[in-house]
């Protein structure tokens, strides 16, 4: 048994399962309580599906939007959320010039007051709950790097956070590769992993294509790092990982390291990580033993 899958499953999978309930929730007291009903092109959605398609195609232009927002805090809603999407929804547009339809949805949000563009490659968010939250377009900010630029223009974005982490530790040896456990939508966590510069004090998190500030970023993001890496030392510790589990092969190597860090923190080990214990249980004759 590797105890490195048991560790993701506990972390994020739980949470996923969970919150199925929470979205048939949302969205069934929401259609309740507006007495409104919606037809969505595919009967067979999903409730999370169901309910953002709601809050984005709909409810953010609509008279709605504080009682959907008053069911979503019912459930637990994390609204820095509101700050982490309407990044996300920037950073990833074609042509940030044209933002204006993004920009009317979201400053309809509770805690979003003003959203601004600079015409060149900067965004401002303005929250009275949370306060000022700038971020530049990564494809700009390191518009001289031919590689970050081709990379972020001719792959998928969203939901890739240690690919892009792990491919970004070959274009910049000196920054970190971090893993985090972060706030997701009501409740627990995920695990999510970007890149920092210690010397400017900057995170680079390709899913949304930004460069923020890492004071700006960990007060949204709520992260606890359980990794941080030296990028030239990525393929190191990868090796002693690889020794030291059975984790799936076409697991990401960043989120393996993550993961088997995760797992020397629920032993309390504080050692060195090449003296580190193995994370593979093997059982037979009803007796476990570490190997």
């Amino acid at each position: 048994m590797e105890i490195c899958d048991n560790i993701l499953n506990s972390v994020e999978f739980k949470t996923i399962r969970r919150y199925n309930d929470i979205y048939r929730q949302v969205y069934m007291d929401f259609c309740r309580e507006s007495g409104k009903s919606f037809n969505f092109w595919d009967e067979n959605a999903s409730y999370s599906s169901k309910v953002w398609n709601l809050l984005y195609e709909y409810v953010y232009e609509s008279r709605y939007t504080a009682l959907f927002f008053e069911i979503m805090k019912k459930y637990g809603y994390n609204m820095r959320q509101e700050i982490k999407d309407a990044m996300h929804h920037l950073g990833l547009l074609k042509d940030p010039n044209k933002n204006s339809a993004i920009i009317n949805k979201y400053i309809n949000s509770p805690v979003i007051q003003d959203i601004s563009f600079d015409g060149k490659s900067k965004f401002t968010i303005e929250s009275e709950r949370f306060g000022k939250f700038v971020f530049e377009l990564a494809s700009s900010f390191y518009g001289d790097n031919e590689r970050l630029v081709n990379y972020v223009k001719n792959n998928k974005l969203s939901n890739q956070c240690h690919n892009h982490t792990y491919y970004l530790s070959s274009i910049f040896p000196n920054f970190y590769a971090v893993t985090s456990l972060c706030k997701s939508y009501f409740g627990g966590n995920y695990i999510h992993s970007y890149t920092y510069d210690k010397e400017r004090d900057l995170v680079i998190d390709l899913c949304s294509n930004a460069v923020v500030s890492k004071e700006s970023y960990y007060s949204i993001f709520k992260p606890r790092e359980v990794s941080s890496v030296l990028n030239d030392q990525v393929w190191y510790e990868l090796g002693i990982v690889n020794d030291k589990s059975r984790q799936t092969t076409n697991r990401c190597y960043i989120l393996k390291i993550a993961l088997f860090k995760l797992y020397l923190e629920s032993i309390k080990y504080r050692g060195v990580l090449e003296d580190a214990p193995s994370s593979y249980v093997y059982t037979k004759n009803n007796s476990t033993n570490c190997r």
